[in-house]
């Protein structure tokens, strides 16, 4: 093992994990020794290439270590966990980036949307890949609250990567949890939505 030491503040991440190109938003640093506040700026500066970039943060407490930031073409948001449930489930407007955190034990966030038959989806999840502990497992339910299908991440990646068709006309619900039930302050996520054509992925053995 390697041990580094430095009187600078530390961070793992941020909350929101993303910001959309062209902008900047405010987060909460999540780490050690921060300062007074741990209120910071994330920036989707124009110019800087769409995916994971690595941002020094102002904390009260001074600059921080390079701390990974996704930079997103689409809309973002933040949930605030009270879409625990089907009933209480929030719409999405694809294409979309949701950002979310379950500090509790048996944490679940629901999600609505509409489809035609054969209209096809992309959802990703990034949370690995930050060096965060989410095992992620996504499940799509009718409007019954029928489970159609789940999924965890592909042989090849950390995080998930998921491809659906709706079958028929109607109105779903994606939920997003870990698999072993955790929670706690590193367990954030950002996860990508939007509408997807055709798409394969060839995995193998040697």
């Amino acid at each position: 093992y390697c041990v580094e030491l430095a009187s600078r503040p530390y961070a793992h991440a941020t909350f929101p994990l993303s910001v959309q190109s062209g902008t900047t938003a405010s987060a909460i640093a999540v780490g050690h020794g921060l300062g007074e506040s741990s209120n910071v700026e994330i920036r989707g500066t124009t110019g800087l290439q769409s995916g994971i970039t690595r941002q020094r943060l102002q904390t009260g407490a001074g600059e921080t270590n390079p701390v990974p930031v996704i930079v997103s073409e689409h809309p973002q948001v933040v949930v605030d966990g009270t879409n625990f449930s089907i009933e209480t489930a929030r719409p999405l407007n694809f294409p979309v980036g949701i950002n979310g955190r379950f500090p509790e034990h048996d944490s679940v966030h629901f999600f609505s949307f509409d489809a035609k038959k054969s209209d096809a989806f992309l959802f990703e999840v990034t949370a690995q890949r930050l060096g965060l502990p989410l095992d992620c497992v996504i499940e799509v339910y009718d409007s019954n609250g029928k489970l159609l299908k789940e999924s965890d991440d592909y042989l090849q990646s950390k995080d998930l990567k998921f491809y659906w068709n709706a079958a028929a006309d109607g109105q779903f619900f994606l939920s997003i949890r870990d698999l072993h039930g955790r929670g706690g302050e590193r367990f954030l996520y950002h996860l990508s939505a939007e509408r997807s054509g055709p798409d394969f992925e060839l995995s193998g053995e040697y």
